[in-house]
């Protein structure tokens, strides 16, 4: 009896692929796209999609709008140095302000902290328009402009993200922060192409209105969202001591402290180095406006590429290293790059180094919501926020070498000195892998 049994048991796992390696592959094939299901169940949430929907949106005005004031900037004033200001004032106010709207989100309503930063972009980008069409328009008031998007841009991080983690849960944060990140990738895709298109085909007024529609869009999401965002517990408001406490818990925090300083190799001297893409496309490549937006557009190709695998298969055992190397792998496609050769190459090695930004752009919000402790999650986006506003001295430093020796020689240095700093960061800090 107990033979028939077992013989029959086997049978039955034979027949059902279990007792076989080609069962064993059926199963695992099985269980990854249950997993994967279960990860796009998360869009189920229509609140989480809205949010998440609302940052593609607003990556999509931001990279549009990049590419469109480096072109007319460089055709204008013939100054890569002057290209590389306009993302400075864009990204200055992360390191002046990030720490303080981190402090700021913990107590107050982050949905209404959207949308009055959305709100203030529409009318920036209105009035734009105006002194486009008026004849107005002056190369200050582009800079001013991308000043205040910052601080916009600022606000949104610690509000955006934290958001998207607390409506994800603990076992889902990994998959949100890359479905995220992934929009971010794709909008570096599909941004800078239409930004180029949209130059050459309505003129650059019209590209700001289509600007300011977009971001009317993302106010209308927020008014339907029916998230009640956490209220606060009663305990006096003061922003300094939050502030304060916020960065005393990353000190203590050295994986936390290993993330922020990967995050800031790569915003001094990875992310400033696509300041000099249009400038290479222009003079090496001599391309115009529209090739150049698809030149731009191929980094994001490889990230959105990059982006849907990390959220597909990626799991915490993955994150750092995905993290660590990928900026590593950045920085050396930088560093090929900037030989300057034909635009088929630059595209393909643009792609390749897109891939790496995936890791990286997935993992920097992911690793920094989990190393933190609970309480101080939008006080540590904060203070992320800050490593992220380092890039403005990495786009004067690569501007200024540009004027100097040329933007791809620039672009080499800028590689090689990040690549040297990663090294010294897994010597000092060895949790970051």
């Amino acid at each position: 009896m107990s033979s028939n049994s077992q013989g029959s048991s086997n049978s039955q796992g034979s027949s059902n692929g279990r007792g076989s390696p080609k069962g064993a592959k059926l199963a695992k094939n099985s269980a990854s796209s249950s997993d994967a299901g279960s990860r796009l169940s998360l869009f189920l949430n229509t609140d989480f999609a809205s949010v998440w929907g609302i940052g593609a949106i607003a990556n999509v005005v931001r990279w549009l709008e990049m590419l469109v004031v480096a072109v007319y900037v460089f055709d204008v004033t013939g100054s890569a140095f002057q290209v590389a200001l306009m993302t400075i004032m864009r990204m200055a106010p992360l390191a002046l302000v990030g720490i303080f709207a981190g402090a700021m989100c913990e107590r107050l309503n982050r949905p209404l902290i959207l949308m009055a930063g959305y709100s203030a972009s529409g009318v920036i980008g209105t009035v734009s328009a105006v002194l486009i069409y008026t004849g107005q328009l002056e190369v200050w008031h582009l800079a001013a402009g991308a000043f205040m998007n910052g601080i916009v841009w600022a606000m949104d991080f610690p509000a955006r993200r934290t958001l998207l983690g607390e409506m994800a849960g603990q076992d889902k944060i990994g998959t949100a922060m890359s479905l995220d990140a992934l929009t971010s990738n794709s909008t570096r895709m599909v941004g800078p192409a239409v930004g180029g298109l949209a130059l050459e085909g309505i003129g650059l007024g019209a590209t700001f209105i289509a600007g300011a529609i977009l971001h009317l869009i993302t106010v209308l999401l927020l008014l339907r969202l029916g998230y009640a965002d956490k209220k606060d517990d009663g305990s006096p408001f003061t922003v300094w001591r939050d502030m304060r406490d916020g960065l005393a818990h990353v000190r203590s925090n050295r994986p936390l402290m290993a993330t922020l300083m990967v995050t800031i190799v790569f915003n001094l001297f990875g992310f400033p180095v696509t300041s000099m893409i249009p400038v290479i496309g222009r003079e090496i490549l001599e391309l115009s406006p529209f090739p150049i937006g698809l030149l731009s557009s191929a980094d994001g190709v490889g990230a959105f590429i990059g982006g849907l695998l990390i959220a597909a298969y990626a799991n915490p055992n993955h994150f750092k290293r995905l993290y660590f190397y990928g900026v590593f792998l950045y920085l050396d496609m930088v560093l090929l790059f900037s030989s300057g050769i034909v635009p088929w190459l630059s595209g393909a090695l643009l792609i390749i180094m897109g891939l790496g930004a995936a890791g990286f752009s997935a993992m920097q919000a992911t690793l920094s919501f989990l190393h933190a402790a609970p309480e101080y999650r939008s006080r540590v986006m904060g203070i992320l926020t800050v490593c992220i506003g380092s890039g403005p001295l990495g786009f004067a430093h690569v501007g200024l070498l540009a004027d100097a020796v040329g933007a791809p020689l620039a672009t080499a240095i800028m590689a090689v000195e990040g690549i040297a700093l990663l090294i010294v960061v897994l010597l000092v800090w060895p949790e970051v892998e």
